[in-house]
């Protein structure tokens, strides 16, 4: 954990030997990971944390560099295990069998956002492996875990209190030490099942319903179609930014709409959201892409999941 919660915890000889065989398991795995890399992500700290601890090595695949890279890394080892968002992991699926690359792993770990029924059977045929659907957030990263062939999420109550309410979830971490957190607001909502109808120990969620974004796919001078993911989306920052959102109006462009603080420089805003857009596309080279900034009184809020989406699409045809 970032907050060094586990640090002053002395293990039992058992558990020293419980994990030198992780260790020796975990030695010989290629891990891929498909994220945000370069960004602030608790999930980056947290697979960064389980590749040094468990000797594992780690290949990452920024979601903000351009598809050629991606194949190219997807070509490099025969990983065993991916990780990320279901987003990611589908687009490197897909990425990879656009090129005739193989993914013979044996293990899916998906978390970040809601993974559908859907998308759970098609990442399972598609790369032939067990696909498990963690829940986490920042403030306390591992929460639960939907094994495959499970039905349903199990919270892990021992490390933290989780209280569901209709349109948000109320957490209490009980491994800090640090920084305690009592009672924190999550927008996520949680589906409580009936204790009495689970063969379960822990508690047991139907669905994690948050934030599910879409790619924003384009059209490139080459004639190809590369895509901005909205985890790299979501790293614009600026002082007297309230919230912004991308979006997309045709296969080459797009525009941010942004609300502000009373006492925000709006045109100073304005520029700093473009210089950091620019620097974003740039790095993906999508740097002929046309997008434009508009100051808007609030962003709305999507009714079924409670926030307000990252990217949404208004395009004809």
């Amino acid at each position: 954990m970032a907050d060094g919660a586990h640090r002053s915890v002395t293990r039992h000889p058992d558990e020293d030997r419980v994990f030198d065989g992780l260790r020796s398991f975990f030695s010989s795995y290629d891990v891929l990971y498909v994220a945000a890399t370069g960004g602030r992500f608790a999930g980056v700290t947290a697979m960064q944390n389980f590749t040094d601890v468990f000797d594992a090595s780690l290949h990452e695949l920024d979601v903000n560099e351009p598809e050629d890279r991606w194949r190219k890394v997807l070509e490099s080892v025969d990983f065993d295990v991916v990780v990320g968002y279901p987003s990611g992991v589908k687009l490197a699926s897909e990425v990879a069998g656009e090129h005739g690359v193989e993914l013979d792993v044996d293990l899916v770990v998906a978390g970040g956002e809601p993974l559908s029924p859907e998308l759970r059977g098609y990442l399972e045929s598609k790369l032939d492996a067990d696909v498990f659907n963690v829940y986490g957030a920042a403030e306390s990263i591992l929460m639960g875990v939907e094994g495959s062939g499970d039905s349903g999420v199990r919270l892990f109550d021992d490390l933290v209190y989780v209280e569901p309410r209709e349109n948000h979830t109320l957490i209490t971490p009980l491994h800090r030490r640090t920084q305690p957190l009592i009672r924190y607001r999550l927008d996520d909502k949680l589906s409580k099942r009936d204790a009495d109808e689970e063969d379960s120990v822990f508690t047991v969620v139907d669905s994690v319903v948050g934030r599910s974004e879409e790619l924003m796919w384009f059209e490139t001078v080459d004639g190809d179609r590369d895509f901005l993911h909205p985890l790299v989306l979501d790293e614009v920052e600026a002082e007297g930014l309230q919230r912004y959102q991308f979006v997309q109006t045709s296969d080459t462009g797009f525009e941010i709409r942004f609300e502000v603080g009373d006492d925000a420089d709006v045109e100073r805003l304005r520029l700093e959201i473009q210089r950091q857009v620019e620097e974003m596309l740039a790095e993906k080279q999508l740097t002929e892409l046309e997008f434009g900034l508009t100051e808007v009184d609030g962003i709305p809020v999507d009714p079924d999941t409670g926030k307000r989406k990252m990217v949404s699409k208004e395009m004809e045809g």
